[in-house]
């Protein structure tokens, strides 16, 4: 039913996934140890299913509590056609914890079963990677991309945040394999592999966590991921600025200048994204960043763009450390200024952040 109900118009319907299916189990697991709130906060959600093993950076997750034996069939076709796919949902994952949902902390009903439905829109096929490590070792990697790439980069960040990366060789059906070294540092390591798109410019294609430590990595920590959460775009401005400025600071780099007109380009671009609902470095109707630097007035040697989305400025601020890519940008030293903007869609926040260098 749900590959039946996530049929999207253009490409491949929607498939079965294992990694999925292990994804929405260990949700299933933290929905019956903390509540079916958890599923509201992305960050959360994006721990555990990275935590399971699932690097695609737009997976979603929906629940169903049932008080009955099983749902009907009406039932379940409701509760599928209401799942919102932020995205063109192409693969998805089912797991189901019938008669073991009944003491759901926060549930608003006594509720006799669950069924949770994993989605993402996989834009890399990839072999599995392990998610944590008792010791160093060279991980080997191989796949293929799901759409025309034109180049691929492999990032790697390091406990320290330190970040080493280079090119991936495509082939003539964009399949690749390379390897990567992973300690001798014990830690949290994060592998992330960036495709350079026509119509979209860099995207993250894969980001994964990846643990060297003697111990398995711990369960999400539910409790501690509440916190600040500033939602109103202009003071989610202030506060993004804030923290580009002081995450800087904090590893003893020179501070950024505020420029007035890369506020405007990336004004530009946020409410562009907004208004024609789109999430990319390429605008169908202003071009990339270097046509719109050139359109803004800014001339530089260098530049770099970060965008990102999420509930609130602490929340993208936090998805955007995570990938070492945009982690890279921020630390530059070569950067000397930056502006920046917050557009509202939805519930959620789309920002844009300019770097340049010189004048």
């Amino acid at each position: 039913m749900v590959e039946d109900r996530c049929l999207v118009e253009l490409g491949d319907p929607c498939s079965w996934s294992d990694e999925l299916a292990q994804g929405a189990r260990a949700l299933a697991e933290l929905v019956g140890r903390s509540g079916e709130d958890v599923l509201r906060r992305e960050s959360v959600v994006r721990a555990e299913l990275q935590r399971a093993g699932v690097g695609h950076p737009n997976a979603m997750a929906a629940a169903m509590f049932h008080s009955t034996p099983a749902p009907s069939d009406q039932e379940l076709e409701a509760f599928v056609d209401g799942i919102a796919w932020p995205f063109a949902a192409r693969a998805f994952g089912i797991a189901e914890a019938p008669g073991g949902a009944a003491e759901v902390p926060g549930s608003l009903t006594p509720a006799a079963g669950m069924i949770l439905v994993v989605g993402t829109e996989p834009l890399v096929e990839l072999t599995p990677l392990p998610r944590w490590l008792p010791q160093e070792a060279t991980i080997n990697y191989d796949g293929r991309v799901l759409f025309l790439a034109e180049s691929l980069e492999v990032l790697l960040a390091d406990p320290s945040g330190s970040i080493r990366h280079g090119p991936v060789v495509l082939d003539d059906e964009v399949g690749f394999d390379g390897t990567v070294h992973i300690g001798p540092e014990p830690g949290r390591w994060v592998f992330e592999l960036v495709a350079q798109d026509e119509t979209m410019g860099p995207r993250v294609v894969y980001l994964l966590p990846i643990d060297l430590s003697l111990e398995p990595p711990p369960e999400v920590g539910v409790e501690s991921a509440g916190g600040p959460e500033t939602t109103e775009p202009a003071a989610a401005e202030s506060v993004m600025a804030d923290m580009v400025r002081g995450y800087r600071a904090e590893r003893g780099l020179a501070d950024l200048e505020r420029d007035a007109t890369l506020d405007r380009v990336a004004r530009a671009h946020a409410d562009d994204m907004a208004e024609n609902d789109f999430f990319g470095h390429v605008s169908p109707t202003r071009g990339d960043l270097d046509n719109r630097l050139r359109t803004g007035g800014v001339a530089s040697p260098r530049a770099a763009e970060n965008l990102a989305v999420g509930p609130s400025a602490e929340a993208a601020f936090a998805s955007l450390l995570e990938s070492p890519a945009h982690r890279a940008n921020f630390l530059d030293p070569d950067f000397t200024r930056f502006g920046l903007a917050a557009a509202a869609r939805g519930d959620s926040l789309l920002f844009a952040v300019e770097l340049a260098a010189g004048r």
